[in-house]
């Protein structure tokens, strides 16, 4: 499945880190490079236009303010002018950076008919981008594949010295992964 996924995204096939839950049983993450697909999600057609983006036209990596009454766009809301100006006071000479604030997504499909090896892709966009082209999925790029923890087996929900495997558990171990 690696190799197809790679292939499909002409890309070398991802890093295959193994994790240890807390369960004790032993899992696979994979990651992709994210500082060369970020960096080629940035040089995109996408970002060529500027209509694409949810942007001040004259200062396109910096600030932006809307003083539209509706929120249309991920940018309207005070979220965006918050984070901003924390990222300038945190960051003096900010005007050489790049300020792209990324969304996270994930989704539960497996990789074969049967669920046995399910995988969940983990996907990245910039919130520079505008909602309608936010929706194009050739738009997003690869952080990953985490496995499924929901499917694990009920021998494996069981912890160390028959240890129950917790909600709390599952969080954390979910969370060990997504931490690749």
């Amino acid at each position: 499945f690696m190799h197809r996924a790679s292939k499909g995204i002409c890309s070398q096939p991802p890093e295959a880190i193994p994790i240890t839950l807390e369960s004790g049983q032993k899992v696979t993450v994979y990651r992709f490079p994210f500082k060369q697909f970020f960096q080629e999600h940035l040089l995109s057609d996408t970002f060529s236009d500027i209509r694409n983006l949810s942007v001040d036209a004259s200062a396109p990596w910096g600030g932006y303010a809307s003083d539209v009454g509706v929120l249309s766009d991920i940018h309207d809301g005070s979220w965006y002018q918050s984070s901003y100006k924390a990222f300038c006071e945190e960051a003096p000479e900010h005007g050489k950076y790049c300020y792209s604030p990324l969304i996270g997504y994930i989704d539960k499909p497996g990789t074969d008919g049967i669920m046995k090896n399910a995988l969940e892709p983990w996907m990245w966009i910039s919130t520079n981008i505008r909602q309608n082209k936010r929706e194009d999925s050739s738009c997003w790029f690869p952080g990953g594949f985490i496995p499924n923890l929901t499917l694990i087996s009920a021998a494996a929900r069981q912890g160390q010295k028959g240890r129950v495997y917790s909600r709390s558990a599952a969080v954390r171990d979910y969370h060990c992964c997504l931490e690749v």
